[in-house]
């Protein structure tokens, strides 16, 4: 139970001087406990490299994962596998689940994050997704709805500014890139059938699913502009404006009228 003499290979080694004792196992420090003045900090270490860690701070209450990937192969940081065999008539059966609640009074620019990531890309990358997700089907299951995504929003109250069920922002990307095809949205078909509709819109209580399909800020310019077309042979009636679209390579006007 322990020093295991010049190696240390095995055993319980106290180290009195930074306060902490450590487990090791043929001579790699595999668990490491470190005095808190709330508790105890555990670390549990990773042997290639020493810098893998799993640490748990009783001081701040967190819990830090390193890992480091490297080599030819792919390889995950955190790997959980589940496989859900429940037969519920209701309620959600999880891979991942995170209850959060925001109580604390932010100002200014702070956020509230339940889930983040933060991603930077210093190697050369084929194609670099912040989320990749993923589904599929086996053995021709019955299913009322299949969806990459689930977005569920209820109950906000009064006091918000904006709401978005889905808030696309970027910062200035032909600045840094150069790029050949821009956009905030791609939609791609892989396969050889052809979906029926880009957008499907729904409502119930026989209530509309939204006002406007399209609302551009006032003070934003295009793709919607004001004005008339050079070229217009739609009717007496000059429009008021159009919608810049893009065919291929050829540059496109949708002309619309004020509902007045």
């Amino acid at each position: 139970m322990g020093r295991n003499t010049t190696a240390m290979k095995r055993g319980f080694n106290y180290d009195i001087v930074n306060e902490r004792m450590s487990i090791m196992v043929d001579g790699v420090e595999a668990i490491r406990l470190t005095k808190s003045s709330t508790g105890c900090d555990i670390r549990l270490l990773g042997d290639t490299p020493a810098s893998n860690y799993i640490n748990f701070d009783a001081g701040a209450a967190t819990f830090d994962i390193v890992s480091s990937l490297s080599g030819a192969s792919a390889d995950d940081a955190i790997s959980i596998t589940v496989t859900d065999s429940t037969t519920g008539s209701s309620g959600y059966a999880r891979g991942l689940y995170i209850n959060a609640t925001a109580s604390g009074t932010k100002t200014s620019s702070g956020e509230h994050n339940s889930l983040g990531v933060d991603l930077t890309v210093t190697g050369d990358t084929p194609y670099a997704y912040i989320q990749s997700l993923y589904v599929t089907t086996s053995g021709n299951p019955t299913i009322g709805l299949v969806s990459g995504i689930s977005i569920y929003s209820d109950n906000i109250g009064t006091g918000v500014s904006s709401w978005h069920l889905l808030d696309l922002q970027t910062g200035n990307p032909t600045a840094s890139a150069a790029s050949t095809r821009e956009a905030y949205i791609r939609i791609r078909n892989h396969g050889t059938g052809t979906p029926t509709t880009i957008i499907y819109a729904q409502a119930n209580n026989n209530a509309k699913a939204a006002t406007y399909l399209f609302e551009q800020d006032a003070s934003t310019v295009g793709p919607a502009e004001t004005g008339t077309l050079t070229n217009d042979t739609i009717g007496s009636t000059a429009e008021d404006g159009f919608i810049n679209i893009k065919m291929g390579a050829t540059a496109a006007k949708i002309p619309f009228w004020y509902d007045d």
